[in-house]
């Protein structure tokens, strides 16, 4: 049996244990009344036109580089385009449609956060599930130190000295060298001078130096400078050295006939 038909319901306060029907007195409120009608029939199940959207784009990364920020993610099966979201800290916002997973936001104020999210759209223009949401700042991009300026050269025996001036914003210095013909070698220095020993007197050498920042950016070279290293020769026999030889006369032997007898000799 069903039980479908109109229904009325009471509803009131009344103090506890006492019953309204057998002592109205317990009534502590007015009576409340309410109808309704139930039906045996079952209830009507709404219908939702349910419509199949893109999947969010996935690996969505921002690469900031100099007033600009380059955007890319993986490709959405199915999208015949993208809309690419951004809003600045600064509280600009914009959007665009792009055709490619990959967009170059240009123009940017270095400094400034930007973030962005990205989402496919199908080819009946339906917008699918926004990707998460990725920030970059872009920033000025460090350049590399000035060229240093080639000092000089020093040859001595089988040793040349090289001397350059020193470079702001170098954190280092690569010296370079090569014989004429020969293969090109380079040393790593920290200083602003380098001595090369171990060389070949009377072969020339030819000398340049770069600088190199601290993120490894490497300046254009300096002028070259050659050198011939030299072994050093004397000019005397008796073991003195060149310096000394300058001042330096040997003895005289003198005849007996001058020789004074009442002299004294030393």
């Amino acid at each position: 049996m069903g039980l479908s038909g109109t229904y009325t319901f009471y509803a009131a306060y009344v103090d506890e244990g006492e019953n309204p029907l057998t002592d109205p007195s317990a009534l502590q409120s007015n009576i409340a009344e309410v109808s309704t009608t139930l039906s045996d029939e079952p209830p009507l199940i709404p219908v939702i036109d349910c419509v199949a959207v893109l999947p969010a784009p996935l690996n969505l990364y921002a690469t900031p580089e100099d007033s600009q920020i380059i955007i890319r993610w993986d490709d959405v099966m199915g999208a015949s385009s993208y809309m690419v979201y951004w809003q600045a800290s600064d509280g600009s916002r914009d959007s665009v449609s792009v055709g490619a997973p990959s967009y170059v936001h240009g123009g940017l104020t270095n400094g400034i956060t930007y973030s962005y999210e990205v989402a496919a759209i199908d080819a009946t223009g339906v917008e699918g599930v926004s990707s998460l949401q990725v920030d970059a700042i872009p920033k000025a991009g460090e350049k590399p130190p000035a060229a240093p300026i080639a000092s000089s050269v020093e040859p001595s025996d089988a040793k040349v000295i090289f001397t350059w001036q020193t470079v702001t914003g170098a954190d280092s210095y690569i010296v370079y060298w090569q014989t004429a013909g020969g293969a090109v070698e380079n040393l790593s220095v920290s200083d602003n001078t380098f001595t090369h020993n171990g060389l070949v007197n009377g072969t020339t050498y030819i000398y340049w130096v770069t600088a190199v920042s601290v993120m490894g950016l490497e300046s254009s070279s300096s002028a070259s400078l050659n050198a011939i290293p030299q072994a050093s020769t004397s000019k005397f026999g008796n073991g003195q050295s060149g310096e000394d030889n300058a001042h330096y006369l040997p003895p005289v032997p003198l005849s007996p006939d001058f020789i004074d007898e009442n002299a004294s000799i030393y």
